[in-house]
């Protein structure tokens, strides 16, 4: 019970069960519902939703001037408002309290049955509507399917979007628990659009892209909380789209970047879409691939996308400028440009591209493992153009303190900056020289913070 002020009735109809008086309970539990009902669609005017106002100043007028015609269309239209008006109700929850207001009817007015006839409940049927009172509007939240979307369209536009690691939970206590599922599913599939094809509207605040990224980690987030969400929104949209024929190139590299991970997609689209995307990823453009976010969720979990994702990976990644605007964009699997900022470095030709190759890896820090630095050192060490360069002693420290916790590096960094620093000192006599990397040394043996 989420409404304090329907608890009483609902109470007063439980006792009513107990004590055997079936008839009392029913009645009961409509005021209980009608109650809970008509509470929610005030909340929802507190909020500002013009429509539900409009409502509550009727209703209030009709109280205020003791209108009992107004009063009474209230109560038999409230379930049909709270379904088609608010989406408080879905339509068989709906079915489910039109039953029990039927037998308040028949419960509250005798006039409604038949001479001598008496309408006489049974246990079973009582329970059967305390059931529903409580799972169809009791228990639920006063936030309708509508404005739970319009929230969350909200949201997603403004700045105080959570970060991604408070973005589960974020969903889970405002969007999906003691929500109803038919809300829950609309949400995902309102996500699952988002991320596939962002709206485009000029009102916008963030930008198209920050939107579709923003969708991408609230499917992740949703596919953590409840996968099953995520399954069956993927069968309504993607399955819709291939038979409406929305499936454009576009929306093809979206899906790939957003859902590509997940084996419910390919188990979804029919063979004839995979086909296409297969087709795609391998003569794609890399700017095509970029723009449409592509590799946002990494390797998909489908052997012959993989290979062609694998392919059109490689040709993004040819080209140095390409892969710095991969490592810019947010992803989900941000490790798997590990390997191509590695082989990047270790082309590097000339001081100025050996620094912007090193500040590429530095913003892959955190995926960095033991092994990856161990190769980068070997770069380092054996290519002048990289540790004569300007910039490198500061790269370098700066790397070590974004990696040096990570298991496994600490050796690698102290035999890096030791041969650096006895390289230097081959031809130099001077231990403090700029080149020395006596500073990284320092670190390395933990004598500098």
């Amino acid at each position: 019970m989420r409404d304090p002020l329907s608890r009483p009735h609902l109470q007063e109809a439980v006792r009513a069960f107990q004590s055997g008086a079936y008839r009392a309970a029913i009645v009961e539990a409509w005021v209980a519902v009608a109650l809970d009902l008509t509470n929610k669609i005030r909340h929802l005017a507190d909020t500002g939703d013009g429509e539900a106002r409009v409502k509550i100043e009727q209703l209030d007028k009709a109280i205020d001037e003791r209108d009992t015609v107004a009063m009474q269309q209230h109560e038999r239209t409230i379930l049909e408002v709270c379904e088609t008006s608010f989406e408080f109700l879905t339509s068989r929850e709906r079915v489910e309290l039109e039953r029990l207001y039927e037998d308040r009817n028949l419960s509250a007015h005798p006039a409604f049955v038949k001479p001598g006839e008496v309408f006489a409940p049974t246990a079973e049927l009582v329970r059967g509507h305390l059931a529903a009172a409580v799972d169809c509007a009791l228990a639920l939240p006063p936030v309708s399917g509508r404005k739970a979307l319009d929230n969350f369209l909200r949201d997603v536009d403004s700045s105080s979007w959570p970060r991604d690691g408070d973005l589960a939970n974020y969903l889970r206590t405002e969007y999906l628990s003691g929500t109803r599922r038919s809300v829950c599913i609309n949400l995902t599939k309102l996500v699952l659009k988002g991320s596939m094809q962002p709206p485009t509207d000029e009102a916008l605040k963030m930008s198209v892209e920050i939107v579709a990224s923003r969708c991408r980690a609230s499917v992740h987030a949703i596919y953590e909380v409840q996968p099953d969400l995520v399954r069956e929104g993927i069968h309504g949209v993607v399955s819709s789209w291939e038979r409406t024929g929305s499936l454009t190139d576009e929306v093809l590299l979206r899906m790939v970047g957003a859902l590509g991970h997940l084996s419910v997609l390919w188990s979804t689209i029919s063979p004839g879409t995979k086909s296409r995307v297969v087709a795609l990823l391998e003569v794609a453009d890399p700017d095509m691939l970029i723009d449409n976010q592509t590799f946002a969720a990494g390797e998909p979990a489908d052997d012959d996308v993989a290979a062609a994702y694998a392919h059109a990976k490689t040709g993004a990644t040819a080209e140095f400028v390409n892969l710095e605007r991969l490592v810019e964009t947010r992803s989900v699997e941000r490790a798997q440009w590990v390997g191509p900022a590695l082989d990047a470095l270790e082309g590097a030709a000339s001081f100025r591209a050996a620094e912007t190759r090193l500040r590429c890896l530095l913003k892959l820090a955190p995926q960095l493992s033991s092994e990856d630095l161990e190769r980068a050192s070997v770069c380092i060490r054996t290519n002048s153009q990289i540790y004569q360069a300007s910039d490198t002693p500061e790269l370098l420290q700066n790397l070590y303190r974004e990696t040096c916790a990570t298991d496994g590096t600490q050796d690698v960094w102290q035999n890096l900056a030791e041969g650096l620093h006895e390289d230097y000192m081959t031809d130099h006599d001077d231990p403090e020289g700029y080149y020395s990397y006596k500073s990284l040394l320092d670190l390395a043996r933990g004598l500098n913070a």
